[in-house]
């Protein structure tokens, strides 16, 4: 196993070198794509640790990845000498990151309530500018 951490241990956690590597090789960022959304519904607006947690706690269940995504989870841990839960911590802190941002034209924290308006954020998956929905819609708050 390699002793390079996934992740910093200062708040809020963020992905070293090795987690960033680790959660493109898995597609951690889609995996966000595809379940930020349910997550947030259930989630309401809450405060971020929260969201951390939630996210944490997601991750661990392996009834919430596919057959085919588990097989790409154990491929990646063998892959990078890793064990197959620091993987999915990973795609924890990616669907928490998916999750809690910043408009990057007003500043605005963007967070689960906005996705379970039922819009796509522009946040999930970490492509492009985030931007919140009144930004979105042409509105500055």
């Amino acid at each position: 196993m390699t002793g390079e951490p996934l992740m910093t241990g200062e708040s809020p956690l963020r992905l070293t070198e090795l987690g960033k590597k680790v959660s493109s090789q898995v597609g951690a960022k889609e995996w966000a794509w595809e379940h930020a959304p349910k997550l947030g519904e259930q989630l309401g607006e809450v405060k971020e640790y929260a969201i951390q947690q939630v996210c944490f706690e997601y991750a661990e269940n392996r009834q919430n990845f596919s057959p085919r995504r588990l097989g790409r989870i154990q491929d990646v841990a063998y892959d990078n000498g890793i064990e197959d839960g620091a993987v999915r911590r990973v795609m924890a802190v990616e669907l928490r990151d998916g999750m809690i941002a910043v408009c990057s034209n007003c500043g605005k924290k963007i967070v689960p309530g906005w996705i379970s308006s039922g819009e796509k954020s522009p946040v999930i998956g970490g492509v492009g500018r985030s931007l919140c929905k009144d930004c979105v819609r042409g509105r500055s708050p």
